[in-house]
């Protein structure tokens, strides 16, 4: 995942339910938070987190080919999100499923938009910066009623209000039958170490170890 503007690296409160509840739900799985510079460069923070999250997945299908991943991104975040999507550097199949939170970069009322904010655009949206169509399937774009980030108009309170709502439950039920889903079109989701290793190693993200998936996010 990548982190929101100003939140910190390590465990990050705007995707720890969600991150939780879907490592609960589906067994077997990890997380790579992103290490980008979230600070209020726009322009030049997300592409810094999208070059990151290129090169771990790139550089973990070495050692685990096939490897599932279930990207999350929160307001900057998300923009860390669409620009690895429209740079990615994997198949895009590996791609099971996309979260995004307070989307700055939202389109009004395309199909992947979520919640109470569906129309509207992203304060970013000026920027011309798309993520590209074919995603649109895997991608829960949520949005909240009067959400500043992703509708322009309204307030800050509402971009700060997603963690442990009804909204959120259902972006958690929509990656876990994505990945339910996909892991049962793998034979089980069996990939290679998924049942080796120690406690000391399980939890790294780091390529030392294959799981069903990694869940990579840009709180």
């Amino acid at each position: 995942s990548a982190r929101g503007t100003g939140e910190i690296q390590q465990n990050p409160t705007g995707s720890s339910i969600f991150l939780r509840s879907i490592l609960s739900k589906v067994p077997n799985g990890d997380k790579h938070e992103v290490v980008y510079p979230a600070d209020i460069n726009y322009m030049g923070g997300p592409p810094i987190g999208a070059r990151e999250a290129n090169a771990f997945m790139s550089s973990h299908q070495g050692s685990c080919p096939g490897q599932l991943y279930v990207l999350f991104g929160y307001s900057e975040g998300a923009m860390v999100v669409t620009q690895t999507l429209n740079s990615l550097k994997i198949p895009p199949k590996l791609i099971v499923a996309v979260v995004m939170y307070g989307n700055p970069y939202k389109t009004s009322n395309a199909v992947q938009n979520k919640g109470l904010g569906r129309g509207g655009v992203g304060i970013a949206a000026a920027t011309g910066v798309k993520m590209n169509p074919k995603f649109a399937p895997v991608v829960y774009d949520l949005c909240n009623a009067g959400d500043m980030i992703c509708q322009t108009g309204g307030n800050m309170m509402a971009h700060l209000n997603y963690r442990g709502t009804p909204q959120e439950a259902e972006a958690v039920n929509f990656v876990v039958q994505k990945l339910k889903e996909a892991l049962s079109g793998k034979g089980g989701g069996k990939v290679k170490g998924s049942d080796e290793g120690n406690d000391d190693e399980k939890g790294k993200g780091d390529g030392n170890y294959c799981y069903n998936y990694l869940h990579i996010f840009y709180d």
